[in-house]
């Protein structure tokens, strides 16, 4: 699953997270503060991921079933990743380059172990409790 939808997905979603902050905070509707506190965007970056992304990498998994394979192309992970420059630093007012942008994407390349995941669920838990 690695071969292109992990990077697809994080483009898509680190542009949309930047698009979700710009239109929460231009208005002074909320603070930045605020936005993160209540932002949700997984599923929504997900369906972003393209079914020819998903057929290609499970064309390189199962090759006896592959049927017209065209090699995976980076085309919309870049323009995704241009994007995420430009509102960082046309709206945002970020100082960030492409090599930024690349880092954000590669951030979370570490898997997480179950222990992990029961201490993010912990610190939920814990943070719905306050609020």
């Amino acid at each position: 699953m690695d071969q292109g939808i992990i990077a697809s997905f994080k483009a898509y979603y680190l542009r949309r997270t930047f698009s979700q902050t710009v239109k929460a905070t231009q208005d002074d509707a909320m603070t930045l503060k605020e936005f993160w506190r209540n932002y949700k965007n997984i599923a929504d970056s997900w369906e972003e991921v393209k079914k020819t992304n998903m057929k290609r990498v499970w064309n390189k998994l199962c090759p006896q079933f592959a049927d017209g394979f065209k090699e995976f192309t980076t085309e919309d992970i870049a323009e995704a990743r241009l994007t995420v420059v430009d509102i960082g630093n046309n709206q945002l007012q970020l100082d960030i380059n492409e090599d930024d942008a690349l880092d954000l994407f590669a951030f979370h390349v570490k898997e997480l172990t179950n222990e992990d995941l029961m201490e993010l669920e912990q610190q939920h838990l814990r943070k719905n409790t306050e609020t």
